[in-house]
């Protein structure tokens, strides 16, 4: 299933998340992920490439 040149938005970076994530990057999909807690982030693979940090 390709993603190419889609966007997605994932709403928490817990198990589920993390494994949304890994499956929409494989398939070449651009990704948007959101947690409230802002820590959830630093369990994330550091080999995810493009990965960027926004915090309001």
């Amino acid at each position: 299933m390709s993603l190419q040149d889609r966007s997605i938005a994932i709403i928490g970076a817990g198990n589920m998340g993390r494994a949304l994530l890994k499956m929409a990057l494989h398939n070449g999909a651009r990704i948007f992920l959101f947690d409230i807690n802002p820590e959830a982030f630093n369990n994330l693979p550091r080999n995810i490439v493009g990965l960027s940090r926004q915090e309001d």
